[in-house]
C-alpha cells in the first residue's frame, strides 16, 4: 500500500511499509513465496554481505477500526 520514512521526531533512518491482504491464507502464500524466492534470496545476500542491513523488524497485523474510513 505504500512506503514512508520519518520527517519529524524519531529516525530518519527508519523505513515503515504496509502491505495489503485479501485475507490471511494469501498472505501466507505471497509472503511464504517470497522469502524462498531464489532471486530474492541471491538478491538479499548481495546486499548483506558486508553485514545486515537492518537492526530491527517488526511485523504487525493490523485491521481498520469501525470509525476508519479504510474498511
Amino acid at each position: 500500500m505504500g512506503f514512508w520514512t520519518v520527517q519529524i521526531g524519531g529516525s530518519n533512518h527508519d523505513l515503515y511499509y504496509m502491505l495489503e491482504w485479501k485475507d490471511l491464507a494469501e498472505r501466507e502464500r505471497i509472503w511464504n513465496g517470497f522469502m524462498t524466492d531464489p532471486d530474492w534470496l541471491r538478491a538479499r545476500a548481495e546486499t548483506e554481505k558486508n553485514g545486515p542491513l537492518i537492526t530491527h523488524l517488526e511485523n504487525l497485523i493490523m485491521g481498520p477500526t469501525n470509525y476508519s474510513p479504510m474498511k
